[in-house]
């Protein structure tokens, strides 16, 4: 009788043991699949953050092949030959291979103007919010409108605007600038008739005021404003609380040297539109100094502008790694695929 007992509470022992294992196997199994949603939760944040700019840009870099970088071959794949468009398709399709990786598109433009009539800004930045930019402008005027603009399309929050004129070198730290009143001297017109004086007329005349000269022309009106390289923009851009999610001390490394460095941030899209300038800028962003992880992927400029420098600085460009567009109103230049790999490899 006491031996049948004896057995009768072993085998509820067991059966209690046996429940109790389920029991804490289903809980662990309960944290397993929390633990996974908190992982998944995870990787779709990092994807949210947009830090997949290395893997854009090798797969951007492996799109392109030798046919890419063939310039007589361009007019026939776009049905164009205006490098306006080779800039556009190329600008095209880059912006939806960072798309497809989730990362951000870096876009700089100098001699932003009022943002108006400007077609990247329109096609490409404005509808795609994978896109952040820097916009460098130097008249008041056209900050005040620029601003207003992207606080209006609700891209101001991706925008960082910079009020300074973009040079190669700056001997001092302002310059002066200077534009025509011509808005001014014809504010007393009426709205039917102001509309139709041309957007360039109004807004996009202007310039750096020449050596030697100390006042303005007549009607025209000076402002000093502070002077900016590459190197000043992209330090901006790349310490600007807007855009910077780290602590400051973590874009600040020393090297072999002893030497503090600020990494700046990389522009994908480089645009010039300054008014006569253009060559002192486009060498200011790209000459054989750069360092490999600031070079642009995709350059467009006004040749015309650049005029008689044009064969100096496309040769320039070649030897950094661009292919660059013939002689026409408009320049383009692109980064080809090995030297994007070679500058992924350089970080």
């Amino acid at each position: 009788m006491m031996s049948g007992l004896i057995v009768v509470l072993l085998v509820l022992c067991i059966l209690l043991q046996v429940s109790a294992d389920k029991w804490t196997s289903g809980h662990h199994a309960g944290d397993t699949s929390e633990s996974k949603r908190r992982q998944l939760g995870a990787d779709k944040k990092v994807k949210k953050d947009m830090s997949n700019g290395r893997k854009a840009m090798e797969t951007w870099a492996r799109s392109l092949s030798g046919k890419d970088y063939n310039v007589t071959n361009w007019k026939f794949m776009f049905r164009s030959k205006t490098p306006q468009v080779f800039f556009d398709q190329y600008l095209k399709a880059m912006s939806d291979v960072f798309a497809a990786e989730e990362a951000h598109v870096n876009f700089a433009l100098v001699g932003a103007c009022d943002g108006l009539a400007d077609p990247t800004i329109r096609l490409r930045f404005l509808p795609n919010k994978h896109w952040r930019a820097v916009f460098v402008e130097p008249m008041t005027p056209n900050i005040r409108d620029l601003t207003s603009y992207l606080t209006n399309k609700g891209a101001i929050d991706r925008s960082l605007i910079i009020h300074a004129a973009c040079t190669q070198t700056c001997e001092e730290p302002t310059l002066q600038v200077e534009r025509p009143l011509y808005e001014e001297l014809n504010n007393n017109k009426t709205a039917a008739e102001r509309k139709d004086i041309p957007h360039w007329l109004r807004r996009e005349i202007g310039s750096i005021k020449p050596k030697g000269r100390t006042h303005a022309r007549p009607d025209w009106v000076l402002e000093e404003v502070r002077c900016v390289t590459a190197t000043d923009v992209l330090m901006d851009w790349a310490l600007s609380p807007k855009f910077r999610k780290s602590p400051e001390k973590k874009l600040r490394s020393v090297n072999s040297k002893g030497q503090t460095i600020v990494r700046k941030r990389r522009p994908h899209v480089l645009k010039i539109d300054v008014e006569g300038h253009d060559h002192e800028v486009l060498m200011s962003f790209v000459n054989k100094d750069t360092p490999l992880m600031e070079l642009p992927l995709l350059i467009q400029f006004e040749a015309k502008s650049i005029g008689e420098h044009f064969p100096a600085a496309k040769e320039e460009m070649q030897k950094v790694g661009y292919v660059v567009s013939d002689f026409a109103a408009d320049g383009f230049a692109m980064l080809k695929g090995a030297k994007i790999l070679e500058m992924m490899g350089a970080e």
